[in-house]
C-alpha cells in the first residue's frame, strides 16, 4: 500500500489519517522486528524464518539484530534511516527494485547472497565490517560504502 508522509498532507484531516497510518505501520515494523531477533525467551523468536516484504512502505525500518534465512523487499520503499546493523540473512537477502530515501546500515551483518538489481538510493548504503559469504554485493553507481576490517573504504561500483 502506498504511504505518504504525513507533512505532505493537505488538510488536518488528512494530516491525521497520515500521522495514524504512520504509527499502525511502526508498530507493525517493531512486532516484526522483536520476533526476528533471538533472545531468550525462545517462545517469541521465530526461528529459521524467510521474511517476504515485496513492495512494502517502510519507514524508519529497524531490523538490527535479526536473524532470517531469506529476506525479500523487492519493490519495497525505505523511507528515512533504514537499519540492518548485525542482522544475519544466511539465504538470499533481495533488495531488487527498491528505492531507498534516505541512508541505510548493514554495517557488521553476514549476507549469504544479497542483491540489488535496479536499486535507487538518495544516500549511501554503509557496509562498515560486514560479511558477504557469496561475494560483495553489485550496487548500481556510486552509492555504498563498505569497509573491511583494516579500514579500506572501497567503492561497490569499483568491485568485480
Amino acid at each position: 500500500m502506498p504511504y505518504a508522509v504525513p507533512n505532505e498532507a493537505s488538510t488536518d484531516s488528512e494530516r491525521e489519517t497520515r500521522s495514524q497510518e504512520r504509527q499502525v505501520r511502526l508498530t507493525a515494523q517493531r512486532i516484526i522486528a522483536d520476533h526476528l531477533r533471538p533472545r531468550t525467551d525462545a517462545d517469541t523468536f521465530w526461528s529459521d524464518i524467510d521474511l517476504d516484504l515485496s513492495g512494502a512502505a517502510l519507514i524508519d525500518l529497524d531490523l538490527s539484530g535479526a536473524h532470517c534465512r531469506t529476506v525479500t523487499f523487492t519493490g519495497a520503499t525505505f523511507t528515512g534511516i533504514t537499519r540492518f546493523v548485525k542482522a544475519d540473512f544466511s539465504g538470499t537477502a533481495s533488495f531488487d527494485e527498491t528505492d531507498f530515501r534516505g541512508a541505510a546500515l548493514f554495517d557488521q551483518g553476514t549476507f549469504g547472497v544479497i542483491t540489488f538489481l535496479h536499486a535507487r538510493t538518495t544516500a549511501p548504503l554503509y557496509f562498515e565490517d560486514a560479511e558477504f559469504k557469496a561475494g560483495a554485493p553489485d550496487i548500481p553507481g556510486r552509492q555504498a560504502i563498505v569497509t573491511n576490517d583494516h579500514g579500506r573504504v572501497v567503492d561497490a561500483s569499483d568491485q568485480p
